[in-house]
C-alpha cells in the first residue's frame, strides 16, 4: 500500500501553517490501515476505516468519546466474505448509514460491487443492505465498481457516487480495466434508483475516486464532484465538476495535475462554504481548500508542516506518509481523518499505519 500525504487549502487563512486544535490517534500500532472516514454524533467521534486482518481487508469502528481525547476501543464493524473497502458515511435522525465495496475473492478478476448498511443509532443494530450494483446480465467478465461517496438530501434520501470499471478482454491484463467511469445512483427505501452516469465515457480513459457533495450555492442546490481522471499514460489530473439539483451539468475543470499520480480527494460544505482536499503523490505534501463562491482554491495550508506543532512527532518520523484524508464537519468546525506511515517494510513484515483525527479552530 502506498504512502500520500493530502493538500488541504483554506482560502483567507494565512499562508503559514494554520494551528491544529486538536490531534487524536484513534488506531495505533503495527497494521496495514487505510481510507478512514468519520462522522460526528453527540456521543462523539466515529470513525470507521480499512485493516487487514487473518489476509483480508476488514471495516474496523473506533473513535472518541464525549470527552473528545478518550479513544474508544475498535472492533470489527464489517469483516464478511471476501474484502470490503472504501468506507463512506453519514447520518440521519436514529439512523446511520455506511457506503462500502467489497469483493469475492473466489473470482479472478475481483467482482467488486458497492453497497450500503443502514444501523440505528450511531453503528448499533443493523437495519438493511442494499445492494447498489450487481454485474450486468450476460457479462462475461466481472465488473468493478469502487469508491462510493455518500450524501443525504434533504427528500430523506440518499445519494451515492462510485467508479465502475469495464473489463476489455482484447486488452493485456495489467490494463484489462481500462475503462473507468463515475455513476451516481439514489437510494430511497430499500433500492436505488436512477442511475446516472456523470463522465462522458467518450475515450477508453480512467474515471475514479469520486468525492460528492451537496451545496445550497448562491444560485441555488449544486452537486459537487471531485474525481480522479487519467487518460493513456497521460498526467493524472484532480477534475471538479458541478451539476444543478436535477443533475444537468454545469461545468467541469481540472484543479490539479500530477505526474507522479493523485490519491482520493474529499469535499465538505461546512456553513455554506465547500471545501476539497487531495493527494499529490509527486510532493508528498498536503496543501486544506476553501472554495470560493465561484468554486476557486484559495491560499493553501500544510498538514504536515501544521503537525509539527503538535505532538505527532513523538509519536513517528517528521517525514511519515499520510494517506486517505477525509474532510468532515466536527461541532461546527473544520477536521478531518487521515492515515499516516509510520514504518512501511512489508518484506520484513514491519508496517504501521495508525488513523488520526485531527480538527481546526473554529
Amino acid at each position: 500500500m502506498l504512502a500520500f500525504l493530502v493538500a488541504v487549502t483554506l482560502q483567507g487563512a494565512p499562508e503559514s501553517p494554520g494551528p491544529i486544535e486538536r490531534l487524536v490517534r484513534i488506531a495505533a500500532g503495527p497494521g496495514v490501515r487505510d481510507n478512514p472516514a468519520a462522522l460526528a454524533t453527540p456521543a462523539g467521534v466515529s470513525i470507521v476505516w480499512e485493516e487487514v486482518r487473518d489476509d483480508r481487508y476488514l471495516l474496523m469502528l473506533g473513535g472518541t468519546d464525549t470527552s473528545g481525547r478518550t479513544v474508544l476501543p475498535a472492533r470489527v464493524l464489517i469483516g464478511g466474505w471476501g474484502h470490503q473497502w472504501g468506507p463512506s458515511v453519514a447520518a440521519r435522525g436514529d439512523t446511520t448509514w455506511l457506503a462500502c465495496y467489497q469483493a469475492d475473492r473466489s473470482r479472478r478478476t475481483g467482482d467488486r460491487d458497492v453497497v450500503v448498511l443502514r444501523y440505528r443509532g450511531n453503528f448499533g443494530a443493523p437495519i438493511d443492505t442494499i445492494r447498489i450494483t450487481n454485474d450486468p446480465a450476460g457479462s462475461a467478465f466481472p465488473w468493478n465498481d469502487a469508491s462510493p461517496s455518500l450524501v443525504l438530501t434533504d427528500r430523506r434520501r440518499a445519494v451515492l457516487a462510485w467508479s465502475t470499471g469495464a473489463f476489455h478482454e482484447e486488452r493485456p491484463f495489467a490494463r484489462a480495466y481500462d475503462d473507468k467511469d463515475i455513476v451516481a445512483a439514489e437510494v430511497h427505501g430499500s433500492a436505488p434508483f436512477r442511475f446516472r452516469k456523470l463522465t462522458t465515457g467518450l475515450e477508453r480513459g480512467r474515471e475514479m475516486s469520486p468525492a460528492l457533495a451537496r451545496w445550497n450555492s448562491p444560485s441555488g442546490v449544486r452537486y459537487l464532484l471531485a474525481y480522479l481522471s487519467q487518460v493513456g499514460d497521460g498526467p493524472y489530473a484532480l477534475k471538479l465538476a458541478v451539476f444543478d439539483g436535477r443533475w444537468r451539468l454545469r461545468s467541469t475543470r481540472t484543479v490539479a495535475k500530477s505526474t507522479g499520480g493523485l490519491a482520493r480527494p474529499s469535499l465538505l460544505v461546512l456553513a455554506g462554504v465547500p471545501y476539497l482536499s487531495w493527494v499529490d503523490n509527486t510532493t508528498t505534501d498536503v496543501t486544506v481548500a476553501r472554495l470560493t463562491r465561484w468554486l476557486r482554491i484559495g491560499p493553501r495550508m500544510s498538514l504536515r508542516a501544521a503537525l509539527r506543532t503538535t505532538e505527532f512527532s513523538s509519536w513517528g518520523p517528521d517525514l511519515a506518509g499520510l494517506s486517505g484524508a477525509r474532510l468532515f464537519e466536527d461541532a461546527g468546525r473544520l477536521a478531518l481523518t487521515f492515515v499516516a506511515t509510520m514504518e512501511y517494510q512489508p518484506a520484513a513484515g514491519n508496517v504501521r499505519q495508525e488513523v488520526f483525527l485531527a480538527t481546526l479552530p473554529r
